[in-house]
């Protein structure tokens, strides 16, 4: 291992870490491992997780590479990541199958019951009738290890949904935990300990890693890991040459787990290329092979090496929410406004915070020795430019800006060069104090009182009135009841103010009918919805988790060989 150095506070020397004895010689190593156990342990502290769609295909393909061995979904296999319809019934009309039973599979060899389409977090294979992940396969390969050693204590684990979704959150606990001391790891090599630790704390405390990533295996969870770790290994390329083959490595994982994260690898390429071509050449060796393998997976399975099982089934989920196939389709100006500062999804509204690191974008730029940061810069604004054009820019029914929540890591480091500054003035350090506890306080809310339906699809009221010809839409019903004694009132009705759906979409944009606004006036009811959703969630899962399939002579039961 090389030697880095940080400047001592009390001396005009430089410290060489990892030398000396005793207390000099440890300290170096507390600081990471006890922001760690601190953060997992807040990450931990919920009794709930999250399950829904979106994490589904990550934990069931990992047990179906342990299980099986295969990367794949068929109905056989998983019949509750379908919809099925009987043959003699119109194909509008589904029904759900949990788990098989000696009847239904009885119907499904007959005929009588098929498959009438897949949940949108799966996609169809090149493969007929084989369905693939519909996100990076980072995170079903990260669960591998955790989920192979539970079985060797509880050989049906995908029998027990409790235990298989605890591991899951534990596990993107845990690799949060240690993205923040990874980040404090790299933040070190261009600034003091003090600075780091502030750095990584608002990051892990301040951010919607804390409120989305660490309660569940994202894609964006892995990536969060990745990219700390890829970034921590670049810091020391200069005086550690060997640590850009293993920096290749990280930064091509963070491509498993999103294909966004190729920009960053590619920026850091580039700027590897400019100033150190011999480091390059590690970088670039050591990350082709994992480059080389997710083409094979994508072009296996997907037809292209450049397939991707989100461009795949966007291009489905895109007609339904906008009546377009087209993926890339939002307006540039209006996506990054969305993603910077909608009261619903924005960057700064939710990790307001973040703003005081702007400054440092721009001294990056003139100052030599963060020269450093600039291609995570440029991996940054090129990144929000690609999510902005995303057709689903606000991210379905999340909490806060979950499409580019993962570019925080590289945020966070924006701050280097003016985090001195900001701790030494009065007025910043008490601007810098308020914006990261209000920062910490909506993450709070994310994990205690988010319950996913609750502002994404309120229960809002239509007035009709006479000669208007679109309804009022009011939010509280003694609005409605006010509105009653209007002369031109005809009648009221429910509604469900779908964010997804185009006619309400605008609430994106709303002050009064802000997700914050909502959940703080809403803190207790929302709390028990949550706690009620997870329950159900729970209970359906012990319902629907099948015992896999083992492998007989090579095919599956259904007759198709095994991929």
């Amino acid at each position: 291992m090389g030697k880095y150095t940080w400047k001592s506070k009390q001396t005009t020397s430089d410290v060489p870490i990892g030398v000396g004895k005793g207390l000099v010689r440890l300290l170096p190593a507390w600081p990471p491992v006890l922001l760690f156990l601190l953060l997992f342990g807040i990450y931990s502290a919920n009794l709930d997780f999250t399950i829904i769609g979106d994490l589904k295909p990550s934990v069931y393909q990992s047990l179906q590479i342990l299980k099986r061995g295969e990367w794949t979904f068929t109905p056989d296999s998983h019949p509750f990541l379908f919809k099925w319809r009987s043959g003699n019934k119109d194909k509008k009309d589904y029904f759900r199958i949990n788990h098989w039973d000696p009847e239904l599979r009885k119907q499904y060899a007959a005929g009588t019951i098929k498959p009438m389409r897949c949940d949108y977090f799966i996609v169809e294979s090149t493969t007929p009738g084989r369905y693939v992940n519909f996100f990076g396969v980072g995170a079903a390969v990260m669960a591998l290890p955790v989920y192979a050693v539970a079985q060797l204590f509880v050989p049906d684990l995908d029998e027990h949904p409790w235990l298989l979704w605890f591991l899951s959150k534990e596990m993107a606990a845990a690799l949060v935990a240690g993205s923040a001391a990874l980040l404090y790891l790299a933040a070190i090599t261009l600034t003091s300990r003090r600075n780091a630790l502030i750095i990584a704390f608002a990051y892990g405390l301040g951010t919607c890693v804390w409120s989305t990533c660490s309660q569940g295996l994202w894609q964006q969870t892995p990536n969060v890991f990745f990219l700390a770790l890829g970034t921590c290994l670049f810091f020391r390329i200069d005086k550690v040459k060997w640590q850009a083959a293993p920096c290749g490595i990280a930064y091509a994982m963070a491509v498993w787990c999103r294909p966004t994260s190729a920009i960053v690898a590619l920026c850091v390429g580039a700027y590897l290329v400019l100033h150190d071509r011999r480091a390059f050449m590690a970088y670039a060796l050591a990350g082709l092979p994992f480059a080389v393998a997710l083409a094979f997976y994508n072009q296996h399975y997907l037809g292209s090496p450049v397939a991707f099982g989100q461009e795949v089934g966007g291009r489905i989920i895109a007609v339904a929410k906008t009546g377009s196939p087209v993926v890339w389709q939002t307006p540039l100006f209006k996506g990054l406004l969305g993603l910077i500062a909608s009261p619903s999804r924005g960057l700064f509204v939710f990790s307001p915070y973040l703003l005081l690191a702007i400054p440092g974008m721009v001294q990056i730029w003139t100052t030599p020795r963060h020269a450093v940061l600039r291609p995570l810069l440029v991996a940054v604004l090129i990144v929000l430019c690609i999510e902005a054009k995303h057709f689903d820019w606000w991210g379905g029914w999340s909490y806060g800006y979950r499409h580019v929540l993962d570019m925080t890591v590289l945020l966070s480091l924006m701050f280097i060069p003016v985090i001195d500054s900001l701790c030494r003035r009065m007025l910043l350090r008490g601007l810098l104090a308020l914006t990261l506890l209000w920062s910490v306080a909506v993450q709070v809310i994310g994990v205690t009182a988010y319950d996913l339906s609750g502002w994404n699809n309120r229960n809002g009221i239509s007035v009709y009135k006479k000669d208007q010809p679109d309804p009022v839409i009011v939010l509280e019903k003694s609005e409605a009841d006010a509105m009653r004694r209007d002369k031109d009132f005809i009648r009221t009705q429910w509604v469900k103010l779908n964010v997804d759906k185009k006619e309400y979409r605008y609430r994106l944009w709303e002050l009064k009918d802000s997700q914050l606004v909502y959940y703080a006036t809403h803190f207790r009811a929302s709390r028990e919805l949550r706690y009620r959703v997870f329950q159900s969630w729970l209970n359906q899962e012990a319902e629907i988790v099948p015992k896999m399939l083992e492998p007989t002579s090579g095919k599956s039961e259904d007759g198709e060989s095994e991929s």
